[in-house]
């Protein structure tokens, strides 16, 4: 990162966080500022009942009275909406700083996995925070207004009270959560992954992905080879398949002798092949379980509290929640860092993966062919544009462009295998080149996860 870049995140930080503190301290100033206004207003309702100078007639007291808590309720009302606001501004300025947080973790490996904080998740109620406060304090006045409007009709104005104090409090906390809902889930743009992908429809996969992985630059970019990888995905969902129903995937996954447990939201399809999509991946932990789990919260998936021991392993611990497995492969994937050319030299926009996947389903293993193209930066999503352009170019009959997931895929082969396994699956378990066609129609009328 520029040292240009570094100050200015810096003195944007400074900025928001006085923003923050100041916009925290504006909203406990209008809170004490109501509770001395209610108590004064009391205190003041208090003397004129029991002033021995008969200051106001005895039969225009409730009135008086009816009409001060009239104007409190109507104050108290102006606040708790100034309340709501203020939590939300509070929600920006801290996601703000997590966005700055993000990219100092970009510029430095070694921040990774820095998180000081839990994950956020959307704003809950009944926490004893001051919107809680202003409300309850409204559901008294409320409830003082309709126990004296019942003790003037000659009903039981402590019932009636009681029932003014419930719908008070209800009714505020339900205004107050569909205000919250109003404000977009917090994401940092390094939890945004944007890539295509490219389907091997050839009769030899494996020498044509070898010859991709010979390529040193493709259109304007530079192509640096990496060490191959061997990666072990486990795909999990609820006995019902909640989660594929709402096209969201939970996967851990085993590479370079790390668990990693990864959270993957709904597809928004860019361009052709290509997807926009949130992306949560953690190191296995404890703590990474339960911010995964708050993530699921907000695509409407609530499982039951943690339990057992994380010691024992992502899987044990995933069914320990009810989950199972729903899909296993295999894949060895060639790397190629995709580099644009900057200031005589290099930039790292992008990552290029040559992908042999094997899934192992219950009545045989499949393999399957791709190449991924993931954006890694900023400008990396014009990197996925050309290089993907750029290999269908060259390849028009071997590659085409795949919008859909490993994981779909995988589902729709499956779904195939028992009536039409001849037809899909040709020499060693691959897939043939004509099946693809079919394996698309499957999953265009379904639902790609």
């Amino acid at each position: 990162m520029h040292e240009r870049s570094i100050q200015f995140l810096l003195a944007e930080q400074r900025q928001i966080q006085e923003s923050f503190w100041r916009n925290e301290e504006s909203g406990e100033k209008r809170v004490n500022f109501f509770i001395t206004l209610v108590t004064a207003v009391l205190a003041a309702l208090v003397a004129l009942a029991t002033s021995k100078q008969g200051l106001i007639a005895a039969n225009r007291l409730p009135l008086v009275v009816a009409y001060a808590l009239l104007a409190l309720l109507a104050f108290g009302l102006v606040t708790l909406l100034r309340m709501i606001r203020r939590n939300q501004v509070t929600d920006q300025y801290k996601r703000a700083l997590d966005t700055i947080r993000e990219y100092f973790k970009q510029a430095d490996p070694a921040l990774a996995t820095y998180q000081p904080f839990a994950r956020r998740r959307r704003r809950r109620l009944l926490t004893g925070g001051l919107v809680e406060m202003v409300s309850l304090v409204n559901s008294l006045i409320l409830a003082a207004l309709v126990g004296l409007w019942a003790f003037t009709k000659g009903w039981n104005s402590w019932l009636t009270g009681f029932g003014g104090f419930v719908f008070g409090g209800a009714f505020q906390l339900g205004l107050a959560r569909a205000l919250y809902k109003r404000t977009p889930f917090p994401v940092t743009a390094a939890e945004v992954e944007e890539e295509a992908t490219l389907v091997v429809r050839s009769e030899e996969p494996e020498r044509l992905l070898s010859e991709i992985a010979e390529l040193h630059s493709l259109g304007a970019y530079a192509l640096l080879p990496c060490a191959d990888q061997a990666i072990r995905d486990r795909y999990f969902d609820t006995p019902d398949r909640t989660l594929s129903a709402k096209r969201v995937s939970l996967r851990v996954r085993e590479v370079a002798g790390q668990t990693l447990l990864t959270l993957k939201g709904p597809g928004q399809q860019t361009f052709e092949g290509a997807a926009r999509r949130r992306e949560l991946e953690l190191p296995w932990s404890r703590s990474a379980l339960q911010r995964v789990l708050d993530a699921l919260q907000a695509y409407g998936v609530r499982l039951q509290q943690l339990g057992g021991d994380p010691a024992a392993g992502a899987t044990t611990a995933l069914e320990t929640l009810g989950l199972q497995t729903v899909q296993h492969r295999e894949t060895h994937r060639k790397i190629r860092q995709v580099l644009l050319p900057k200031d005589g030299g290099y930039e790292y926009v992008a990552e290029l993966a040559l992908d042999s996947v094997v899934y192992h389903f219950a009545e045989t293993d499949v393999r399957h062919y791709e190449i991924e193209i993931e954006a890694k930066s900023e400008k990396g999503a014009a990197a996925v544009r050309t290089l993907e352009q750029e290999l269908l170019q060259r390849y028009p009959d071997a590659l085409t462009s795949w919008p859909h997931s490993k994981l779909a895929t995988g589902y729709a082969i499956a779904g195939l295998l028992p009536s039409e396994s001849a037809a899909i699956l040709g020499e060693s378990g691959r897939v043939r080149p004509d099946a693809y066609p079919r394996i698309q129609n499957v999953l265009n009328q379904g639902t790609d996860s």
